[in-house]
């Protein structure tokens, strides 16, 4: 078995670095000049990773491994929050609903100070009650609606169903229409 060829700290000071720089490059405003320096700043990160044709291979490898596992790491956190934040939004809504304890205790003190109509305020905020916006609601056939209010969807293509269909017929192709196949790195599992 063979040592690993960076210490974890130079992989994840790589790794630091290039994702400080890629933060930059998401900034709005950066100019084509800066974006094209980070471009050479990432590159010559890469570049101080040396040693022979593999051995550079195995050092880049290790830093996109690092990477990969931080993007899942933030995925999984990502998903989280997202959960969380929906569930946030469900408590929220379920506190404030018709139904909910802010109208049963909206309700009782109304009951308490006989005023049907009376707004509770405290320095959390206030509670009344009111209407909604407006909202038209209509028939769920679209034949029924007025044609001036009708929405054509807009045509698609269907790539898939051209590329199936095209690829046993290719001297079918229409004028404009090509089959293309670009060349892509591609990683895989040790």
């Amino acid at each position: 078995m063979m040592d690993h060829p960076l210490t974890t700290g130079q992989i994840e000071s790589t790794l630091a670095w290039v994702d400080r720089l890629c933060a930059e490059q998401d900034l709005p405003g950066t100019s084509e000049e800066r974006q094209d320096q980070i471009n050479d700043e990432i590159n010559d990160a890469y570049e101080r990773l040396h040693g022979d044709i593999p051995e550079r291979a195995r050092r880049l490898l290790y830093v996109r491994n690092a990477a990969l596992a931080d993007a899942a790491r933030l995925k999984t956190a990502s998903d989280d929050i997202l959960r969380a934040m929906k569930r946030k939004q469900r408590i929220a809504e379920s506190l404030s609903a018709n139904d909910g304890a802010l109208a049963r205790v909206l309700a009782s003190y109304r009951e308490y100070t006989g005023d049907q109509f009376a707004r509770l305020v405290t320095d959390a905020g206030g509670i009344n009650t009111g209407p909604t916006p407006e909202r038209l609601e209509g028939p769920d056939d679209i034949g029924l609606w007025p044609a001036k209010f009708r929405k054509a969807q807009p045509a698609k293509a269907d790539k898939a169903g051209a590329k199936a269909y095209f690829k046993n017929h290719r001297d079918e192709l229409p004028t404009g229409f090509a089959f293309r196949s670009d060349m892509k790195v591609k990683v895989t599992k040790p």
